[in-house]
């Protein structure tokens, strides 16, 4: 996608005009960059489309119009408009500067007929602090499949800072019941100077606390948290915030295939237990480094003994809410939740409050360990 300077009109970077409802159709791993535009850019515009939007890249682009020697305008990221069945998994849509606004992800559809639509592991980031207008409008995750009788909406990082208003999640469908699932997905919102505004089916709010109290299809998993992104200035957005990784279950796709998402934005594997929010899977790693337990080569049947772990924290952001557990072969595993913090670097003891019961003879075979889908 070339630069475009001085545009007075609207600037189309990708426009895909209603192409065949009977086919899948793919606008997938394009990378639209470092642009400046003029008025109103469409980025990836699509119309009328049945298909996908995935692994693609659209960052760091910004308006300037030369007639008027400023910026000027609205910047849409990506635009599916009048979609039919639509999947839209592993994008990264950062470091966008429109003018009076700037829409990320912002698409909606009227059609009927049992279509279906998904949006998964995308990452939104947005910031208007270069922005020289007072009031502009930011616009992170804005779904609306109006008549779609399944939806799915999970992963996703949304992050908008520094603007006059936000609409960090907006969206409809005819029924709460359309909705397979909205949830684990991550938001933070900060420093809007006129507010913001959340809406779904079940209500509207004004912040992420009064979202979460519209009990919207019974997300317990939504969280509020910096993402943390390890570089922004060098588009490295990764997420560093521990409440991120590793905690999406890989559920089943609905369309076009019911797969789980297993690739992320850079085609790496997601983690096959519980993958990261966001479009890209960062490392895990929360190490168990040793035991105090010890049992010696005999014992009396009806044994119990107790035991602990220490675990060392190799991750860059706090750890805390996390099982450890044993296993004594033959038996149930037994875990415990680790809620002290841990701070990166250091490490902690940890005394099971069971202990381990050796009450069967023969040879048995005992496992300690970090109870957790890291990625080491």
């Amino acid at each position: 996608f070339p630069v475009t300077i001085g545009s007075t009109g609207s600037t189309y970077g990708i426009y895909t005009f209603y192409p065949s409802n009977g086919v899948t159709n793919n606008c997938d791993n394009n990378t639209i960059a470092n642009n400046t535009v003029g008025s109103y850019a469409y980025l990836l515009y699509s119309y009328y489309f049945n298909g996908t939007h995935n692994q693609n890249k659209i960052i760091n682009n910004t308006l300037y119009n030369a007639n008027y020697s400023s910026y000027y305008g609205y910047i849409y990221a990506m635009q599916p408009i009048y979609c039919f069945n639509f999947q839209c998994n592993n994008n990264l849509i950062a470091n966008n500067l429109g003018y009076y606004g700037t829409m990320a992800l912002y698409g909606y559809s009227y059609n009927s007929g049992g279509y279906k639509a998904e949006c998964r592991q995308n990452t939104i980031q947005m910031d208007g602090a270069k922005c020289a207008y007072t009031y502009n409008y930011n616009y992170g995750l804005y779904f609306y499949p109006y008549y779609h009788t399944q939806i799915d909406v999970t992963g996703n990082i949304v992050d908008i800072q520094n603007a006059y208003y936000a609409y960090p999640a907006y969206t409809y469908s005819t029924s709460l019941s359309n909705y397979v699932r909205w949830d684990y997905n991550t938001y933070y919102v900060k420093n809007m100077s006129g507010g913001q505004f959340w809406y779904c089916p079940a209500g509207s709010a004004s912040d992420f606390s009064g979202w979460k109290g519209l009990s919207f299809t019974n997300a317990q998993n939504e969280n509020f948290n910096d993402p943390m992104f390890v570089d922004k200035s060098n588009s490295d957005f990764r997420s560093n915030c521990f409440e991120t990784q590793n905690n999406v279950p890989p559920f089943n796709g609905i369309w076009p295939v019911t797969t789980p998402n297993t690739i992320d934005i850079t085609k790496a594997l997601r983690n096959k237990y519980a993958a990261d929010r966001g479009a890209i899977e960062n490392f895990l790693d929360i190490k168990a480094t040793k035991t105090d337990f010890t049992v010696g080569a005999q014992v009396c049947a009806g044994a119990s003994v107790t035991s602990n772990i220490y675990i060392k924290n190799l991750f860059v952001d706090t750890v805390y809410n996390f099982n450890v557990s044993y296993i004594v072969s033959g038996k149930p595993k037994v875990s415990q939740k680790v809620t002290t913090k841990i701070l990166p670097g250091d490490s902690t003891k940890v005394d099971f409050n069971i202990p381990i019961l050796l009450n069967e003879a023969g040879n048995r075979t005992i496992k300690i360990f970090v109870d957790v889908p890291d990625d080491n």
